[in-house]
């Protein structure tokens, strides 16, 4: 949630250092983690980020849920990036 917060408080930074930090000492981000982590990215305009952590999720054995793919193209969409999300 405090991830969540910073991105849709224009703390760009801050979030992605939090998540950098929770990297660090061991916590393992969970789906909703990660899945806020991909739209802050998209609502950030770093969409090659996004792009990147949606496929490390595979192969660090995770899969992508629907509704983390559902957040990505909704947020692409959103960013009027319509094509890319295709």
């Amino acid at each position: 949630q405090l991830m969540q917060h910073l991105f849709t408080s224009d703390q760009y930074k801050e979030a992605c250092e939090l998540y950098e930090e929770m990297q660090e000492v061991g916590v393992q981000p969970d789906i909703v983690t990660i899945t806020a982590l991909i739209a802050g990215h998209i609502r950030s305009g770093h969409i090659s980020e996004a792009w990147d952590i949606l496929k490390k999720m595979s192969e660090n054995g995770q899969r992508p849920t629907i509704k983390a793919y559902t957040v990505f193209i909704h947020e692409l969409c959103k960013a009027s990036k319509p094509l890319e999300s295709l």
